[in-house]
């Protein structure tokens, strides 16, 4: 039996694409940062820095860190630029963007960057312990069961993952971005708060 493909009507084909936009728009929101002058070439629209003035302070509490008996302070890490991911084990784009955040992490290993981990709303640490096994994640992760970090940070969220801040060398909150992030973002935006 031979099978034909029939041609779809062209409204269908536009209401699937609508569709599809609405599912795949809903998983993201747009950056909290300022206007580019300029924009930067492999980061999204909207992602620059805020300046310098209008940066809130990023929380200083220590919270616990993922399978150890430790706590961990974005204080500790005075002097760094921060990168702090939000993510979480069920969370498919935390999973796909994860090799590019170690990728990163490796490469910035010798500047004063630093790496940490929030993982967020995680039923089981077991399932937390085995994503960061899984992935060699070559950092620290908080853990925040209940979201209690995450609400300190503005618009991060369970439904905003994965999420990724970056927080300048005066511990200030310079950019958030909400959705999956890739290597070569993540290391514009470095360049350009590590140059502040």
């Amino acid at each position: 039996m031979i099978h034909r493909i029939r041609p779809r009507p062209a409204a269908t084909i536009v209401a699937a694409g609508l569709v599809m936009g609405l599912v795949l728009g809903g998983c993201t929101s747009p950056p909290t940062g300022a206007a580019c002058e300029q924009p930067l070439a492999g980061v999204r629209a909207g992602a620059c820095p805020l300046p310098v003035d209008d940066r809130p302070p990023a929380p200083d509490d220590s919270f616990p860190v993922l399978g150890q008996d430790t706590e961990l302070s974005l204080s500790g890490f005075a002097g760094d630029v921060v990168v702090v991911n939000f993510w979480a084990s069920w969370c498919g784009p935390c999973r796909s963007e994860q090799p590019a955040l170690n990728r990163v992490a490796e490469e910035y290993a010798d500047e004063p960057v630093s790496f940490v981990g929030v993982n967020v709303q995680d039923t089981s640490e077991t399932n937390a312990l085995l994503h960061q096994r899984d992935f060699a994640i070559p950092y620290p992760s908080i853990t925040d069961p209940t979201t209690l970090v995450a609400s300190r940070f503005r618009g991060v969220a369970p439904s905003t993952l994965p999420s990724t801040v970056f927080i300048d060398r005066q511990g200030r909150v310079a950019l958030s971005l909400f959705g999956e992030t890739d290597d070569i973002e993540v290391a514009q935006l470095l360049d350009v708060l590590l140059a502040e």
